[in-house]
């Protein structure tokens, strides 16, 4: 039996304590559960040292007791002394036997952490607090606490890991017999689908910097590596070579964010620069400003309104650079169960070959689900539509007419929320992709499955 529950009845002297609340001291009788809830007390209302002489009271008899050791954390976090509370929060971490004292000593080391400078280690100590938190209040609880650490955590880790098996790597035409005049056809060998399994990373490090009470910057670095792995059916062709469809980015951002007083508003402005890399060669060198304007239009409705300016270089061939402008408007409806998205698109691509010049027109819809059916399956459904016009019929038609497609796309993602581990479940999704043109050689169809890891706090 633990020494907590040994103890009957004990007498602690509690003279710093009595001086604030009584005229004189003296000593008084308290059981275990009576001194575990008068340091509660004495916490919230502001008086730590006292706090701190009542735990050491109680452990004094219960070396081990958790909730003293919890309380004595606090109090020696809350006056400051950060080294001695996560030194007590780590012999909290030895004593507990329970999911309940394992979740207080991950909860108060966390705090310590965070109090001590260590955002970035209080966060692991919530996600860990989440994770055994033995009831879903306690659990609420660590989530609250890891959220207002990483609003005020100025810099942020973000890795996204990614695996998608698609049966049309290289948006291949569906297909390869291509038409010359009335009588001549064609048949290009290396124009068939191939399929395999896709893979990578992406991370990105964001560091914020205040500038008032409404505004701020974000200085970002960030960088991603894509492999492919055919299948067997598509290593029998002699051409398909994985390495050709290796990727890699690396770039970086700036962005400058403004909120209105009310809260209602949100500007922004960002300058973002990276190169890419295909098949182990430099691709091509973009750089990109955004400006956008969130505005909430009335309880639950938001709008959006968007401008872009983005410029190619190609590394591979010059005649390829590009500029391009893009505008966009969209609408997000809070509802019961969910969230409702719609989001319009144009754009125009300038570019010395008119194969790659185009107008690009897109309407898209979003509907996520704001609960988990039953099962812990929580959805996202997209559908997507693009109307893309080019200026100059392909280089194979030099005179044709203009190339002119229309490309849909429905996707399903669902998160598995109870299979979360440490704040992350696993994404399953899938998507299907057709792309209508007036030249038979770009009209393709693909089907893509994707497991993916995403944090759900």
């Amino acid at each position: 039996m633990r020494p907590r529950r040994r103890f009957g009845r004990l007498w602690v002297a509690l003279a710093a304590v009595l001086c604030a609340v009584s005229v004189q001291a003296e000593e008084i009788s308290l059981t275990l559960p009576e001194a575990r809830s008068a340091a509660a007390r004495l916490l919230a209302a502001g008086r730590p040292q006292e706090a701190l002489a009542l735990s050491e009271g109680v452990l004094q008899g219960a070396p081990d007791d958790v909730p003293a050791l919890v309380m004595k954390s606090r109090a020696l976090r809350d006056l400051g002394r950060t080294d001695a509370a996560l030194e007590t929060a780590r012999q909290v971490w030895r004593v507990a036997d329970s999911d309940e004292d394992r979740f207080y000593a991950a909860l108060v080391t966390a705090q310590a952490q965070a109090s001590g400078g260590r955002r970035g280690i209080a966060q692991f100590w919530l996600r860990r607090a989440a994770q055994i938190a033995p009831d879903d209040g306690l659990k609420a609880l660590a989530i609250r606490d890891f959220r207002h650490v990483r609003s005020t955590t100025p810099w942020r880790l973000a890795l996204a890991f990614y695996a998608e098996h698609s049966d049309n790597l290289n948006d291949a035409p569906e297909t390869n017999t291509v038409p010359y005049g009335r009588y001549l056809t064609v048949t290009r060998t290396n124009a068939v689908p191939l399929s395999g399994l896709r893979y990578g990373v992406r991370g990105k490090f964001t560091y914020t910097i205040p500038i008032s009470a409404q505004a701020r910057t974000h200085l970002g670095v960030f960088a991603g590596l894509g492999r492919v792995q055919l299948s067997d059916e598509s290593r029998q062709f002699a051409w398909a070579d994985p390495e050709d469809y290796r990727t890699e980015t690396l770039g970086g951002d700036l962005r400058l964010e403004t909120r209105s007083a009310a809260g209602d508003r949100i500007a922004s402005a960002g300058l973002l620069a990276y190169r890419q890399w295909q098949g182990g060669q430099a691709l091509a060198d973009v750089v990109r400003l955004d400006l956008g304007l969130q505005q909430r239009l009335a309880t639950g409705l938001i709008g959006s309104a968007g401008a872009s300016f983005e410029t190619v270089r190609r590394k591979d061939n010059a005649l390829g650079d590009s500029d391009t402008v893009q505008l966009s408007l969209g609408l997000e409806r809070r509802l019961p169960h969910g969230t409702l998205g719609l989001s319009l698109t144009t754009s125009d691509t300038d570019s010395a070959i008119g194969s790659i010049a185009r107008q690009t027109d897109g309407i898209g819809l979003r509907y996520a689900f704001a609960r988990p059916l039953p099962g812990g399956l929580l959805p996202a459904l997209t559908l997507d539509w693009r109307s893309i016009d080019y200026d100059a019929p392909p280089p194979i038609y030099a005179t044709g007419a203009r190339q002119s497609d229309r490309e849909w796309q429905l996707g399903l993602d669902v998160t598995l929320t109870e299979a979360e581990y440490f704040g992350f479940a696993p994404t399953l999704g899938v998507s299907f992709t057709d792309r209508q043109s007036n030249y038979s050689l770009y009209e393709s169809r693909s089907t893509d499955l994707r497991l993916g890891l995403k944090s759900v706090f």
